[in-house]
């Protein structure tokens, strides 16, 4: 796999690259994030945040799981939230089966 030129860690981000150099690069970084799982921080000139590249199978387990932690919140907070079943259903994922009293 090729190198991605001008990536930088920054902080928390691994794999950060100025805009004009992903621009220059993108099918490698895309064809990068695809095979690898890898996200990459785009910047602009001053480094200011412009997007960030994430897999797409990534992306969607991530909305899977931000929409199951507001239903939760809901729930917690007293709204009535949607059934754990239904909500399964909705996500497109098997609900639970009923464990019983197995340990």
């Amino acid at each position: 796999m090729s190198e991605i030129e001008g990536v930088h860690q920054d902080g928390p981000y691994q794999r950060v690259v100025d805009v004009q150099d992903a621009a220059r690069q993108l099918s490698s970084i895309l064809e990068r994030v695809r095979d690898t799982g890898e996200d990459f921080l785009i910047t602009d000139g001053q480094g200011k945040t412009l997007g960030l590249l994430v897999n797409a199978e990534i992306f969607e387990e991530l909305g899977e799981f931000l929409a199951l932690a507001e239903n939760t919140h809901a729930r917690m907070q007293g709204s009535k939230g949607t059934p754990h079943d239904d909500f399964a259903r909705e996500m497109g994922i098997e609900p639970r089966q009923d464990r019983g009293d197995a340990a």
